[in-house]
C-alpha cells in the first residue's frame, strides 16, 4: 500500500488487494485469512486511536471470497503403513487406526467412550461433535477387529 494513511484506506483497496493475491494464484483460503488479519490489524489501531471509526466501518462491509475453500487428502496406503509402523505403544496403534479408518477428529477419538461404541452394529455414535451435530460413523472391518481386540478397562467408560 505504499506510504496510504490509514484513515485513507477505502474498501477498494481491500477488495483489490484480495483480487490480486487470486490472479497470483493465492488459494481462496489463504486470501481470506489475510482478509482476517486486515480487519483485525484496523481494529487494533482503531483501540489505539490511529484510525477513524469511519474506515473500520467502511472495512466492516469488507465479505470474505465465497467458492469452493475445502482441501481434501487421503494418505497414501504406503503413508498411513508408515504411520502405523512408528506406533510403537498399542493404544496409539489403536487410535491411528480409529481416525485412519473413520476419519474422525482428535476429540472425538480421544473422548470416545464403549457406550458409543455398537460393534454389533457397525456403528460409532458422536453426540458432541465439533457444530454439535449428532453423527454416525461407521466401523470398518479393519476397526472392528481393532475394537474387538482392546482389553476394556473396567474402571472408567473410556475406550482406551
Amino acid at each position: 500500500f505504499g506510504n496510504k494513511r490509514l484513515n485513507d484506506f477505502t474498501l477498494s483497496d481491500i477488495e483489490n488487494l484480495q483480487a490480486d493475491k487470486l490472479r497470483l494464484g493465492r488459494s481462496i483460503r489463504t486470501v481470506n485469512h489475510h482478509t482476517t488479519i486486515l480487519k483485525t490489524l484496523f481494529r487494533y489501531a482503531l483501540n489505539h486511536d490511529w484510525v477513524s471509526e469511519d474506515v473500520i466501518k467502511k472495512l466492516a462491509r469488507l465479505e470474505n471470497i465465497r467458492g469452493e475453500n475445502k482441501r481434501l487428502r487421503y494418505l497414501l496406503q504406503e503413508e498411513a503403513d508408515r504411520l502405523l509402523s512408528n506406533c510403537e505403544l498399542s493404544y496409539l496403534r489403536d487410535i491411528v487406526i480409529t481416525a485412519l479408518e473413520t476419519g474422525m477428529r482428535r476429540t472425538e477419538i480421544l473422548k470416545l467412550t464403549w457406550d458409543r461404541v455398537d460393534l454389533k452394529n457397525g456403528l460409532i455414535l458422536l453426540d458432541k461433535t465439533k457444530n454439535d451435530e449428532r453423527r454416525e460413523v461407521p466401523i470398518s472391518d479393519i476397526l472392528h477387529k481393532t475394537l474387538s481386540g482392546m482389553v476394556r478397562n473396567l474402571k472408567t467408560a473410556s475406550w482406551f
